[in-house]
């Protein structure tokens, strides 16, 4: 049986950047989801199971960090990566870097920061996973 597909869900009002962001995952061999607006890419991540959310800071009606309290509240284990072109400007990184998982600026490397960070995270994810599930079979073995 084939390893999953690490499932990504993109959420970006900036359409050529949320399709120059998914075509570079989707060639790495991540499955991607896209939304346009915060609130559908928090109804498509309450229909689905996803590994990591990315996700626009500044958005009109929900942006970055509403999103992000959001899949906190849903599901904390889940982690959360912001990308914005004005969070150094706005004065944000430290304050955002403390609840998110990763905060990355938009620009010139932006791509190969995003796909290194996405792979850190998974990478992360699955050993979070493996852990787990070892010390359930180690739990089990102590209680036989």
């Amino acid at each position: 049986m084939g390893q999953k597909q690490p499932r990504i869900i993109l959420i970006d009002d900036n359409r050529h950047g949320m399709i120059a962001r998914r075509d570079l995952l989707e060639s790495k061999g991540f499955e991607v989801k896209t939304a346009a607006s915060g609130a559908a890419g928090l109804r498509a991540f309450d229909e689905g199971e996803f590994d990591v959310v990315v996700t626009d800071y500044k958005m009109p009606k929900m942006g970055g960090r509403e999103v992000l309290q959001a899949i906190r509240d849903r599901r904390p284990q889940v982690p959360v990566v912001i990308l914005s072109g004005c969070i150094e400007q706005l004065g944000l990184k430290e304050e955002l870097s403390e609840i998110a998982d990763a905060v990355l600026f938009k620009g010139p490397s932006e791509l190969d920061d995003l796909l290194r960070t996405i792979s850190r995270l998974v990478k992360r994810g699955a050993g979070s996973a493996r852990q787990s599930s070892e010390s359930k079979r180690a739990s089990r073995r102590r209680k036989a």
